[in-house]
């Protein structure tokens, strides 16, 4: 159709611009190594040349005068440079992303994310620096390549066929044949949509809690698209938890969290303030200047606090006959 062969060249014009940026960048790179190797050739090959001129002499005297400038100095910088040599090792050698890569940075000690990782957009690498752009507010930040040496860094472009994983919860007395009705409608959703999932991993049952009331499911489907492409695979993913939510309406087969107990305090016009307990004075006159009626008095006000137990709190307002004296009842829910 006309759109795909949109998308098509849509999708060649950025791998296009790509790599450019990457053939840029990478040159810049190259360079910055010759430089480098140009120091340290050039530097052996004086120490040669002169050590065949003059002998011995020239050899343990200068071997002295290094010794004597780069002792010192390693001791005082062998950190900076081991931080440095470890940052151009991970440019030049690991190589773990390029311009134009997501990427997640986490502790290696540390599980990641199970839904997906908060990635970063690669805009420019070099010896000592990586530049990159935080995909949810656009944000730009530069990063040594000696503190990401130790991360663990997931490369989103270079990790194809998202994993999607949906967490659903049922009652522990659904039965068994609407769960699965409830995967058979799953699986016709995702064959029915070629160009968005590649296969439905299953569903599995990951927790059963019977004193709450509930089973929880993981829903797992593999996406075409890699997480490079998060916007497709997002989308996917909402319109598969609306899909499920519902189908789970129409099986009759959500879980609904029971109502908790809560502790109800009624403040009457005389006394209102002690009577609230556990609650702060300066809330209470905001309560009871939120409920005044005409006559500029405050009516009677009704608060809960999600506490376990009913108190009620009666007293006479001015003018009554009703004694003076307050009752408190409390009642466990």
């Amino acid at each position: 159709t006309l759109l795909d062969f949109v998308k098509s060249v849509d999708n060649a014009y950025k791998k296009l611009r790509l790599l450019q940026a990457s053939i840029l960048n990478n040159s810049q790179i190259d360079n910055a190594a010759e430089r480098m190797y140009n120091v340290a050739f050039y530097l052996a090959y004086c120490f040669i040349f002169q050590a065949g001129i003059l002998g011995m002499t020239f050899i343990s005297t200068f071997i002295m005068l290094l010794f004597g400038v780069v002792a010192p100095l390693s001791f005082a910088l062998s950190n900076a440079c081991g931080k440095y040599v470890e940052g151009v090792l991970l440019v030049l050698v690991r190589k773990p992303y390029g311009i134009g890569d997501r990427i997640a940075l986490s502790d290696v000690s540390k599980d990641t994310s199970k839904t997906g990782s908060v990635t970063w957009f690669v805009t420019h690498v070099d010896l000592f620096t990586t530049t990159v752009r935080f995909s949810c507010t656009n944000e730009v930040a530069t990063l040594a390549n000696s503190s990401l040496a130790p991360c663990r860094i997931i490369n989103a472009n270079r990790s194809p066929r998202a994993a999607i994983r949906i967490t659903l919860r049922f009652g522990v007395d659904v039965p068994v044949d609407k769960v699965d009705a409830f995967y058979l409608d799953i699986e016709d959703y995702v064959k029915q949509r070629p160009r968005e999932f590649f296969q439905l991993n299953g569903l599995f049952a990951s927790t059963i809690a019977v004193e709450k009331g509930y089973v929880e499911y993981i829903l797992s489907v593999q996406h075409l698209e890699s997480w490079q492409n998060m916007g497709s695979v997002w989308k996917s993913k909402v319109d598969l938890t609306q899909h499920c939510h519902n189908l789970s309406r129409k099986l009759d087969m959500r879980f609904i969290n029971p109502m908790l107990p809560v502790d109800i305090v009624k403040i009457t016009h005389k006394g209102g303030q002690e009577a609230m307990s556990g609650v702060d004075a300066a809330i209470a006159d905001a309560i009871r200047d939120s409920t005044r009626g005409d006559d500029d008095e405050p009516a009677n006000v009704v608060v809960a606090t999600g506490v376990p137990v009913v108190q009620t709190v009666v007293g006479g307002a001015d003018g009554d006959n009703s004694s003076d004296e307050e009752e408190a009842v409390q009642e466990t829910v």
